[in-house]
């Protein structure tokens, strides 16, 4: 945990929150990360009535937006660190966009959304940016959480996280893994050293030692969420044979 706003991608990009002349980057003004996605529904007006038809409400994506200054020796290099960031925010691709600060570490899955803009204050000295993030999910992600089969999993985040489950042990004829009311059954034979991952983030697809597997549901997948606040009890029942079962959950905001 850190007392200053740091943010870091994979790519090498590094910005604190501290003008210090021995920074390349720091990060002044942070906007769109710690504030909730806005809402997106498909409202209909009542023709014959007052307000609206009543519609499911989604995240809609979040944009992050941040800018500070970037320190450079000469003018080469500060037209290096002008090309470089670009690329450091991962150029159109998906990266991990992290910020950490006071409150802990979060992180969410980004790109940027589009070409940073620079203001030139002292040439090759000084240089003001400001870049924006695309985050499609909408939702940023903190701590992970393991609990065994029998434990109460919760986590810490604000909105509802989706579980990844991971199953070892020896079951011929598949198992089941309950929790609040609902069965989640796998039909497939789990072998001794082999592992079934169960990841609600891409849908509830079933992976045997890492290789996607088709058909092995007995009934349709179907979304599994864990509220935030409210922990739950996760049992896994073989249908036959002995295993184990670990929950992870990630803080959701």
């Amino acid at each position: 945990m850190a007392d200053e706003l740091l943010i870091t991608t994979p790519l090498g990009f590094r910005a604190a929150g501290d003008e210090r002349l021995d920074l390349t980057w720091t990060v002044s003004k942070l906007t769109g990360w710690f504030e909730r996605a806005g809402v997106k529904s498909e409202r209909s007006s009542r023709a014959w009535g007052d307000g609206d038809y009543s519609a499911p409400s989604f995240r809609e994506a979040k944009l992050p937006a941040f800018e500070g200054l970037c320190f450079s020796r000469s003018g080469a290099e500060q037209h290096h660190f002008l090309q470089m960031l670009e690329a450091q925010l991962g150029n159109g691709e998906m990266t991990r966009f992290t910020v950490q600060g006071a409150a802990g570490t979060t992180w969410a899955d980004a790109k940027l959304d589009s070409e940073p803009t620079f203001e030139m204050g002292l040439y090759g000295r000084t240089l003001r940016y400001r870049a924006t993030m695309y985050v499609p999910s909408g939702y940023r992600y903190g701590d992970l959480r393991e609990y065994a089969s029998g434990e109460r999993a919760y986590h810490r985040g604000t909105a509802e996280a989706v579980p990844r489950f991971v199953v070892t042990g020896a079951m011929p004829s598949g198992y089941r893994i309950q929790a609040g009311g609902l069965t989640f059954t796998v039909t497939q034979a789990l072998a001794a050293g082999q592992t079934h991952t169960i990841d609600f983030a891409d849908g509830g697809m079933v992976y045997r030692n890492g290789v996607l597997q088709r058909g092995v549901y007995a009934h349709p997948r179907q979304m599994w969420t864990v509220p935030r606040g409210i922990g739950i009890v996760h049992t896994l029942a073989p249908i036959s044979g002995t295993g184990t079962l670990k929950v992870q959950l990630t803080d959701t905001y």
